[in-house]
């Protein structure tokens, strides 16, 4: 029909069918209309056209269905301009009226689209909740009792999650969405285009913000969580550190002009590789490590990943040696001072921290495991030795 002429951006062609008396409100065999057409893509065109439309069907009064849906998907135009990630155009729909809650036939609504999105959809929920605030009109985030968190975990995007939550996400009946989404999205295919850096600063600043929100962390969810770092390889490996990459000449050259922060010129790259991991964390956070990702590819090649696990080990430290501390008090029967127990924790690398977590789970199936506390102590730790004389009576821990 006439009409497959929008898709090409023929604005002239467009208002002389509109000035003929052309229907803009025509559907195709599927149910699509000339509106649903402008949002396939993403060019600037596409947005003219869409205004050429509106501005044609007003001077005519031909009012155009902005929420018209597809037959069988019932897709409106603004829930294919989302799920194209065609901010502009989706912008322009809802100042047009558009129904932001309205959902498709399977019950996807504006804010599920967004939130199903890994790419942008921080910035998209962002418009979405703002526009609305502008026009007066209320986003229903909740189905069923749930909101767009689960999504927004699942695709592992933290500042949706965290828009999410300070527009109201109820926390009250909140099941920890890692035990449903983390074990259920373990597709190495897809994450194996991320590095292992921006993984774990992922996962785990999804953690802080739920913790910042009132959810309370159980054993299970913390076990649910350092599983899904073991299986997606996000530890550091023993070989990293026995290879002292970090003295490379070629390294040292380009990571000391790789700056951790914007704010703070005087903490290079190269600087985090020689800091101890407390130092590290204290220094740069998850949110500071998501802004930092894009400067990892200056390195050469053979530099990025041992790097980014080096980076992943250090900020993720905190959370496995905060867990891992209590269950090596069950494991010693409280016998040993919290400092000591600390000290010796702070020594061992994550895995090693996962690993005495699983001895008071009941999810390690290997009976080998259940005495793993033993031999992770004793063995050889490739982390940085303490200076401080290991006190007399942890000698039977530490060898």
């Amino acid at each position: 029909m006439a009409w497959q002429y929008i898709n090409y951006g023929y604005s002239q062609v467009i208002e002389l069918l509109l000035t003929r008396g052309a229907d803009p409100n025509a559907a195709d065999m599927d149910g699509s209309q000339p509106l649903h057409s402008n949002c396939w893509k993403h060019e600037d065109h596409e947005i003219v056209s869409a205004k050429t439309l509106f501005e044609i069907c007003d001077e005519k009064r031909r009012p155009l269905r902005v929420d018209a849906q597809t037959y069988e998907s019932g897709r409106t135009p603004l829930l294919l301009a989302l799920n194209r990630e065609n901010k502009r155009m989706a912008e322009v729909l809802l100042r047009r009226g558009a129904d932001p809650n309205l959902a498709s036939y399977e019950g996807l609504a504006p804010l599920r689209v967004i939130c199903d999105r890994e790419h942008r959809s921080g910035i998209l929920a962002e418009m979405l909740f703002k526009m609305c605030d502008e026009l007066k009109r209320k986003v229903e985030g909740r189905r069923e009792g749930r909101i767009g968190p689960y999504a927004a975990v699942k695709n592992l995007c933290p500042d949706t999650v965290d828009i999410l939550l300070n527009r109201g996400a109820d926390l009250s009946s909140f099941v920890f969405l890692f035990s449903k989404y983390f074990d259920a999205a373990n597709k190495l295919e897809y994450y194996g285009k991320k590095s292992k850096l921006d993984i774990a600063s992922r996962a785990l600043a999804i953690v802080e913000l739920l913790e910042k929100k009132g959810y309370r962390l159980d054993r299970r969810d913390v076990m649910i969580t350092m599983k899904f770092f073991d299986r997606h390889h996000l530890f550091q490996k023993s070989a990293d550190l026995d290879e002292f990459w970090y003295e490379d000449e070629q390294f040292a050259k380009k990571a000391k002009g790789i700056m951790l922060k914007d704010t703070n010129r005087s903490l290079s790259l190269y600087d985090s590789v020689r800091l101890r991991t407390k130092e590290v964390a204290k220094l740069f956070t998850n949110e500071d490590c998501l802004d930092f990702l894009g400067r990892l590819c200056y390195l050469p090649i053979n530099y990025q990943e041992v790097c980014s696990r080096d980076l992943s080990e250090k900020l993720s430290a905190r959370f496995f040696q905060r867990w891992a501390l209590v269950s090596f008090l069950e494991v010693t029967s409280y016998r040993l001072p919290i400092l000591c127990c600390e000290a010796i924790l702070e020594n061992l690398m994550n895995q090693d921290l996962y690993r005495i977590c699983l001895t008071t789970t009941s999810q390690s199936d290997n009976e080998s495991e259940k005495n793993v506390t033993t031999n992770v102590i004793k063995r050889y730790n490739p982390r940085p030795a303490r200076t401080k004389k290991v006190p007399k009576k942890l000698q039977d821990y530490v060898g």
